[in-house]
């Protein structure tokens, strides 16, 4: 293709005929070296985009297998505990039977006891007031004393085996709210399983039609979809011999000086050397355009694609989505193609358009804020947000809360994303706010536990204080703590911790390392809880900028 441009400058010349007829024709080979890169490299990124979609489906397939099974032990185990509450609320109404029935007996028994001794003074009267006591009155004299002394041994027997039932029915009333807590704590967790293996479901079934779509459009394009490496092969070799004919191309405009001194064309030099330096100019603008576009079609396919959807709507939110590409890409600074990726990878997550258009400056400013590439960014803002089940407006929030506590702490934005991928679920259970969380978790990392390393340790230790396994509820209640309200609900965190301060004080810090005060799996000892504690009450509002901003870091 090239070598024709090369003889046309050459015949053109010879010939005399008109430069602008023959530049003309060295201008439509350009245009369709530059239509054929900008194709190639479309179908390219189009390639790209079905090996990562391919992927996508299989890691979601996974995590939905594994949280299907995950809400399956937990339903199984609710199932368990139901009926422990059952056989606890059936034991615990019969010993309050018990407690009835004792506690009757003990009346008659102190009836009893109250008319003998009432018998006996009597009795001591008519002995004191009979000059010669007769044997008979002295007889009956010490039977009523023997029958007192029975009563009163059977009313203290009578008090005591109530008092021990009593004991009984609180102990079993305790376990019965310690069950039914736990019944409610595996219901959440089996809950949020299955919200997060449906999320998965519908994303699945959006990325497999968008599979089914870009798989058409290969398949148009020539391309073997079962031969995926080897099309991509393919098309880089393509890229170069296009790359070299432009090469090429560029050489017969330099070889024009040399002709062009057999022509009297010396008065159309300038024309020749400004309109070349034009054409090569325009080139990265159009190849740029041509990525931001490519872009822009990923983030169609994804967001608008399925049966039964609304077109006019679908174009109008398009529509909104380029134009925020294009502006953030101007008033930021990262490209519009990076911002459309960014875009493509919310949309990969689920979120809708405005959703989307909601997260897109938080996620942008997080970004920024570490220098990381904005496909982590996405992935980290998406997981949190729904790991907390909070709004796509909240993503300034999320930004900013992980920023501080990243600049307070000895860890970075993305360690914290990936340990939140392991305890928000539970957090949110809880009631915990991110916030707290993520103050948690930088004092975490200071004390070098990072990473999922952290977000499964303090999932751990909300577990462990949540169910109070026999080793927590010992330790807790060795030191007067209760972990829940007198209603069975999980008392606020910071509140907690504030208990846990001050009971600790007591103790040192030998005691601490033998594990007195280790609530899950050398998590939190005294000093950490300290740590955590001032980290969490450090906050006195407006640092972070956002709502509900319960303080951190």
């Amino acid at each position: 293709m090239a070598k024709s441009v090369e003889i046309g400058f050459v015949i053109g010349a010879a010939l005399a005929s008109s430069f602008s007829n023959t530049f003309g024709k060295a201008g439509q080979v350009v245009n369709e070296l530059k239509n054929q890169t900008a194709a190639l490299q479309m179908t390219s990124g189009q390639i790209t985009a079905f090996q990562k979609m391919q992927e996508a489906v299989a890691n979601d397939e996974k995590a939905m297998t594994a949280a299907r099974e995950q809400a399956k032990a937990l339903e199984t185990q609710i199932t368990s505990s139901q009926q422990n509450t059952s056989t606890l609320r059936s034991q615990y109404r019969e010993s309050q039977a018990e407690v009835e029935r004792l506690n009757a007996v003990l009346v008659r028994n102190k009836d009893a006891y109250n008319a003998a001794k009432l018998n006996v003074q009597s009795l001591e009267k008519q002995i004191k007031n009979s000059a010669a006591p007769t044997a008979e009155l002295q007889r009956r004299y010490a039977a009523a004393q023997e029958e007192a002394r029975k009563l009163g041994s059977a009313v203290k027997q009578s008090s005591a085996a109530l008092q021990k039932q009593k004991d009984i029915s609180k102990s079993l009333k305790s376990e019965m709210q310690k069950s039914a807590f736990q019944t409610k704590t595996f219901a959440t967790e089996a809950k949020n399983l299955n919200s997060q293996a449906d999320r998965l479901q519908s994303g699945i079934g959006k990325n497999k039609e968008v599979l089914s779509q870009l798989d058409g459009e290969l398949k148009k394009a020539g391309i073997d979809t079962n031969n995926l490496a080897k099309e991509q092969e393919r098309l880089t070799s393509q890229l170069q011999r296009a790359e070299s004919a432009q090469n090429r191309l560029n050489n017969a405009h330099a070889n024009y000086e040399s002709i062009k001194s057999r022509l009297s064309w010396n008065n159309i030099k300038g024309d020749v050397v400004s309109s070349a330096a034009m054409a090569y100019s325009l080139y990265k603008p159009v190849s740029y355009a041509a990525d931001f576009e490519s872009a822009m079609a990923r983030v169609n396919a994804v967001a608008f694609s399925g049966a039964g959807r609304n077109r006019e709507q679908d174009a109008k939110d398009f529509k909104a989505l380029q134009e925020q590409a294009r502006q953030l890409g101007r008033e930021t600074q990262f490209t519009a193609v990076q911002a459309a990726n960014s875009q493509e990878n919310l949309a990969r997550a689920g979120f809708k358009t405005n959703e989307i258009i909601s997260a897109m400056p938080g996620l942008l400013s997080m970004a920024a804020a570490e220098g990381m590439d904005l496909a982590t960014g996405a992935d980290i803002m998406a997981s949190t947000l729904r790991g907390f089940n909070l709004n796509a407006d909240q993503a300034n929030r999320v930004s900013n809360v992980l920023a501080q506590t990243s600049a307070a702490s000895n860890t970075s934005i993305v360690a914290l994303g990936e340990s939140m991928k392991y305890v928000a679920p539970q957090a949110a259970g809880l009631g915990i706010p991110l916030e707290e969380v993520s103050a948690m978790l930088g004092v975490f990392a200071d004390a070098g536990i990072k990473g999922s390393q952290g977000g499964t340790a303090l999932r751990m230790a909300f577990n462990r204080l949540a169910k109070e396994p026999k080793a927590v509820e010992k330790a807790l209640s060795a030191l007067g703590v209760k972990s829940r309200d007198s209603e069975g609900n999980m008392r606020d965190m910071t509140e907690l911790l504030t208990v846990l301060d001050s009971k600790l004080k007591s103790f040192g810090n030998n005691s601490r390392k033998r594990g007195v005060c280790r609530l899950g799996d050398g998590v939190l000892y005294g000093w950490l809880v300290r740590k955590v504690l001032r980290r969490t009450q450090q906050h006195e509002g407006g640092c972070c900028g956002s709502d509900g901003c319960g303080g951190h870091a």
